[in-house]
C-alpha cells in the first residue's frame, strides 16, 4: 500500500463519488490492522456533511506474497448479499473498489465493530461481556449456518452432491503433494484416510470457513460478529467445528474447544443437526480436512523460496508451522 496521506487522499475522492449526494469527505486516523497474513486490513474515520463513521478497508495487498488464495470480487458480492438480505451477524459491508483503479487494489469497505476481538475476550484481562463463549461460538456457528442459501449470490459455487463435495476436498491434498519440492508420502496417506473414514453427509448450509476466535468481533452489548469472510462456502456444516479445532491445535491453548462434547452438543441444539452426526469422528474427519485449506499457499511459497523465486520472509517465518501441521495430522488420523 501507499503511503498513509496518499491513502486518506484516494478514500476520499473513492467515498465522495460513492456517498449519495455528497459534499466532501475528510479521512483521517488511518491505521494499519496487524495480525493477517492475506489481506491489507487498516481503519480509518471518515467525516461527511457533520456525520462521522469508522470503517475498516480490506485489500488485496500489491505484495503478491499471499498464503491464501482468495477473490473479492466473490467476497464482496457474498458479503453484500448477506448484508442486504440477512440478520447474520457481522459488520456491514458499504462499498468496493472492484478493479482497484481508485484505491490502487480490489478492496472492500466495512463498517468498523466497535468492541474487541472475541479472542481477547475470552482470555480475560478487561471486564467481561459474553459469560459462555463456547455458548455463543456455537450460537454464531449455528447462526451462520442456517442462513437461506436461495439469498446467496451465483457467484458462490453449489456443489453438485455431498459426495462430489468431499472427494473435491480429498482431491486437494492429492494436488498438493504434486505442487511441492518434494514428494511427500503423509500425504498420500491423509487423502486414503479421508477416503475410508468418511462420515455420514450432512445437509449443506453457508460456511465461514474459518471461524474461530481471532475472526470473531464482540461489540459492546455482548454480540459475537464473523469477520474475514474470504473462505466462505456452501459446504458441510460439521466443518465449522473442525476448522475451529484445527486451530486451537496448531495454536494453543484450547479455548472453545477445551469441552468439544459441549461444543458438539450446543452446535447440535441451536444449530437443528442431529446429534448422530455432529460426533467426535466427524469433527475430527473435518479438522483434518480443514488443515490443508490454511497451508495450501505457504507450501507454494516454500516451492518459490527454495528455487529463488520468492524473496519474501513470510514463508521462512512461517515454516516452522508445517512441522506443527504434520504432527497434528497425524495425531488426527490415528
Amino acid at each position: 500500500m501507499n503511503e498513509p496521506n496518499e491513502i486518506c487522499q484516494r478514500l476520499e475522492r473513492f467515498l465522495s463519488s460513492r456517498i449519495p449526494q455528497s459534499a466532501t469527505v475528510k479521512v483521517d486516523n488511518y491505521e494499519v490492522i496487524a495480525g493477517g497474513y492475506s489481506r491489507h486490513m487498516a481503519r480509518f474515520t471518515a467525516h461527511c456533511d457533520g456525520s462521522t463513521s469508522n470503517l475498516i478497508m480490506r485489500a488485496d495487498p500489491l505484495d503478491a506474497n499471499v498464503t491464501i488464495e482468495s477473490d473479492r470480487a466473490r467476497e464482496w458480492v457474498l458479503l453484500r448479499a448477506l448484508t442486504e438480505k440477512t440478520d447474520v451477524p457481522m459488520p456491514r459491508a458499504l462499498y468496493y473498489d472492484e478493479d482497484g483503479s481508485d484505491l490502487g487494489s480490489k478492496t472492500i469497505i466495512l463498517e468498523e465493530v466497535q468492541g474487541r476481538s472475541f479472542l481477547a475476550e475470552i482470555r480475560g484481562g478487561e471486564s467481561q461481556l459474553v459469560s459462555d463463549p463456547i455458548d455463543a461460538f456455537a450460537e454464531l456457528a449455528a447462526h451462520i449456518n442456517r442462513t437461506d442459501l436461495s439469498v446467496l449470490p451465483e457467484e458462490i459455487e453449489r456443489p453438485a452432491s455431498w459426495d462430489d463435495y468431499v472427494d473435491g476436498r480429498i482431491e486437494e491434498w492429492r494436488k498438493s503433494e504434486q505442487q511441492q519440492l518434494d514428494r511427500n508420502p503423509l500425504f498420500r496417506y491423509i487423502a486414503g484416510w479421508l477416503e475410508d473414514n468418511r462420515p455420514e453427509p450432512a445437509p449443506f448450509c453457508l460456511v465461514h470457513g474459518e471461524l474461530q476466535p481471532s475472526n470473531i468481533m464482540v461489540d459492546e452489548q455482548g454480540q459475537l460478529l464473523a469477520v474475514d469472510w474470504e473462505m466462505a462456502r456452501i459446504g458441510d456444516p460439521r466443518e465449522e467445528l473442525g476448522w475451529c479445532t484445527w486451530v486451537e491445535s496448531m495454536q494453543p491453548p484450547h479455548t472453545i474447544t477445551k469441552d468439544s462434547s459441549r461444543l458438539r452438543r450446543l452446535y447440535a441444539a441451536k444449530s437443528g443437526l442431529d446429534e448422530s452426526l455432529v460426533t467426535p469422528e466427524a469433527i475430527r474427519y473435518f479438522t483434518v480436512i480443514a488443515g490443508l485449506q490454511g497451508l495450501q499457499g505457504l507450501y507454494t511459497q516454500v516451492r518459490e523460496l527454495a528455487e529463488g523465486r520468492n524473496k519474501s520472509l513470510l514463508p521462512a517465518y512461517l515454516l516452522s508451522a508445517l512441522t506443527t501441521a504434520h504432527e497434528q495430522w497425524w495425531l488426527a488420523t490415528r
